[in-house]
């Protein structure tokens, strides 16, 4: 499946260039990370945090570029409420379970969650095409990574296309 269209290109660009090479919290308002709205928020996100990070380590490799997109989207997801320290956290806990479980059942288990949310899902499929084509080119593990995603999510190739821009 091609990822590399304009739309997404654009937004893969947008990312990177928001987070100024950082990755971090774009505001002194991060909630603190043991406050039940922090707690709340991570809930809300993290299935779409963890399909990022999918995306990313879908290759075997994960480069700094990558990283700073996938924070960037999970902070613009959050509108900069996390702190580093929970971001932290749910990386870590998203590359534990990976460990634990294999790329194949997470992509199963958090499809099968943000399929409940059509507005979710269709936010996550274009976040992921971006991550995946940060780095400039889009790797075939990648790419079946994205396929396998948008099956889980239920979502036909047309409703894809339409969303990458084609």
């Amino acid at each position: 499946m091609q990822l590399d269209t304009q739309t997404i290109r654009q937004l893969a660009v947008r990312l990177h260039e928001r987070s100024g090479g950082r990755g971090e919290p774009r505001s002194s308002r991060a909630l603190e990370p043991s406050s039940p709205e922090a707690e709340a928020l991570v809930r809300r996100v993290a299935p779409m945090g963890e399909a990022l990070y999918l995306m990313m380590v879908a290759d075997g490799e994960s480069n700094p570029r990558e990283l700073r997109c996938l924070r960037e989207a999970i902070q613009t997801l959050t509108a900069g409420m996390l702190s580093v320290e929970t971001l932290d956290s749910m990386l870590d806990a998203f590359a534990t379970s990976v460990r634990s479980e294999g790329i194949d059942a997470r992509l199963m288990r958090v499809g099968a969650h943000l399929s409940a949310d059509p507005e979710d899902a269709e936010m996550t499929v274009a976040l992921c095409a971006a991550l995946a084509l940060a780095d400039g080119s889009v790797e075939s593990e990648e790419s079946a990574t994205f396929i396998a995603l948008t099956e889980y999510l239920g979502l036909s190739s047309g409703r894809v296309a339409r969303l990458l821009g084609r």
